[in-house]
């Protein structure tokens, strides 16, 4: 409490004085301890909280659920290139998601510029531009005569890529290639049984 101090100018007046602001101090400390202790009781009374906010798990996704859809680029790959290619692979006696893997890997599904280039596999002047073909059926011919036999009747995509690795190397720059066209492959196998159900309804 505040200490109170009262200038006395008489005996029986300031002690008068006195004692009535000490009376009125108490009685609001009385009054403040009052309002308190009702706070603290209410604050005894309420029942207290165990239960923590829930928390909704994250929902697991299927990594398998993009391939449930194409995009417009990937249709279009298998729109022009799936009849050639798969022929492709009939001749080499292959099979045909190894070509298309491989297609697919190299020319970026196929996008605008080695489309403006028919060049299916992006095959480049060793290592430089891409090459221009008259038409799809022209680079197929060019690949089936530079590395055709390479991989004439492999069946797997470890022999595919080995084969083509074999020097002079179909890839000299990215060193993962083979383990590239190995994932590209399961890609595939996946995008076109998409195309194929979308073509069947």
């Amino acid at each position: 409490m505040a200490e109170l101090a009262v200038a006395m100018t008489g005996m029986n007046s300031g002690y008068v004085v006195q004692a009535s602001l000490i009376e009125a101090a108490s009685t609001a400390v009385a009054a403040d301890n009052g309002r308190v202790s009702d706070r603290q009781g209410r604050a005894q009374d309420r029942p207290a909280r165990t239960d923590s906010p829930k928390r909704q798990a994250p929902e697991k996704r299927n990594p398998e659920d993009k391939f449930k859809t194409n995009s417009a680029q990937v249709t279009a790959f298998f729109d022009d290139l799936y009849e050639p290619l798969k022929k492709m692979a009939d001749d080499l006696n292959v099979n045909e998601n190894l070509i298309l893997s491989l297609s697919s890997y190299e020319s970026g599904w196929y996008n605008d510029h080695n489309r403006g280039l028919n060049n299916p596999f992006g095959v480049t002047a060793a290592g430089g531009n891409n090459l221009r073909f008259e038409n799809v059926n022209q680079a197929i011919s060019f690949w089936i005569r530079n590395f055709g036999d390479r991989v004439r009747g492999v069946d797997s995509v470890e022999e595919f890529t080995s084969k083509l690795q074999t020097p002079p190397r179909y890839n000299t720059v990215n060193p993962k290639w083979s383990a590239n066209i190995f994932d590209q492959l399961h890609t595939v196998e996946k995008r076109k049984e998409t195309w194929l159900r979308g073509k069947s309804q």
